[in-house]
C-alpha cells in the first residue's frame, strides 16, 4: 500500500470487513477505523478516500462517513484539509512514549 496515493473506497471497505456494531453507524465506523490505524493495518500518514467514496463503497450515508472523520478527527487520529483529503495519524497523547535515557546513578 502506498500512503502517497492513498486508498480507494472499495479496498478501505475490504480492509475494514464487518464494522458495523451497535449504536450509531458514525461512532461503529470511526471506532473500526482508529482500530486500523492502532494495530497497524492502515499506516499514519494514509490518505483515507473522501467521504463520498468511503460512503458509496460501505452503503451508508456521506453524513455517516462525514461524521465518522469528523469524530477521529476530534480525537486527533486525522488531519484533513479541505480540497487535498485526509490522512491517518495518531494523537500526540498516543505516541509511544520516547526511551528514557541511560538512569542517573546516585553518588
Amino acid at each position: 500500500m502506498n500512503p502517497d496515493r492513498g486508498l480507494s473506497g472499495p479496498h478501505l471497505a475490504r480492509l475494514l470487513g464487518e464494522w458495523r456494531a451497535s449504536g450509531p453507524a458514525y461512532a461503529s465506523l470511526a471506532r473500526a477505523l482508529r482500530l486500523l490505524v492502532l494495530d497497524g493495518r492502515l499506516p499514519l500518514r494514509t490518505r483515507l478516500p473522501g467521504e463520498r467514496e468511503l460512503a458509496e463503497a460501505l452503503g451508508v450515508s456521506r453524513t455517516t462517513a462525514a461524521a465518522a472523520y469528523a469524530a477521529l478527527r476530534e480525537e486527533g487520529f486525522l488531519v484533513s484539509r479541505r480540497g487535498a483529503g485526509s490522512w491517518t495519524r495518531l494523537p500526540a497523547d498516543a505516541r509511544p512514549a520516547p526511551a528514557p535515557g541511560p538512569a542517573a546513578s546516585e553518588d
